[in-house]
């Protein structure tokens, strides 16, 4: 319903503001549509939009959702302004995608460039640790949240590391 009112403000001349793109990106994602969600990116293209996080942030989570990790880091890449939900998204996105291993160098790449991670990150990056198998770097990253960052574990969390540990066999840790 969301997709057909767009097109018909857009047959009614009406251009849209960003909050109505990111409504039907959004929209798109929740569909998994990639062809609706490319049409709509190209549209953004086309009338060459500002990329702004909330709109940029969108589109990662739609292209991710809908198994498009290449058009994802392409949005991610021409983001000039990047806030923690846009890492979370790309860092999430290559994990749903069984991209762990770029998902865990990503999260470093953020660590390096400054941006404080939060609890929500690290449930994120801790989960795609527990998909990839990576026990190692699992356990690093919840020192991490707890020593560095002084992070109070939350029920998410304990459940990631549960999950990493159990995954690997290792039920008494």
């Amino acid at each position: 319903e969301a997709l057909s009112v767009f097109q018909g403000m857009l047959l009614d001349g009406i251009s849209p503001d960003e909050a109505t793109l990111v409504s039907i990106v959004s929209a798109c994602a929740q569909l998994g549509s990639l062809e609706h969600g490319n049409w709509v990116h190209s549209y953004i293209k086309k009338k060459s939009v500002n990329l702004t996080m909330p709109l940029g942030n969108a589109l990662i989570d739609l292209f991710s959702k809908c198994g498009d990790i290449q058009n994802a880091e392409l949005v991610f890449s021409q983001m000039t302004r990047r806030c923690i939900i846009t890492w979370t998204a790309m860092v999430s996105g290559l994990a749903f995608n069984g991209q762990c291993r770029e998902a865990l160098s990503l999260f470093e790449r953020m660590h390096n460039e400054g941006i404080e991670p939060d609890d929500v990150i690290f449930i994120t990056i801790l989960s795609a640790c527990s998909h990839g198998g990576l026990v190692k770097e699992g356990k690093e990253i919840f020192g991490r949240m707890v020593n560095h960052y002084r992070i109070k574990p939350r029920l998410e969390h304990y459940n990631c590391m549960v999950d990493l540990l159990g995954r690997a066999g290792k039920l008494e840790e």
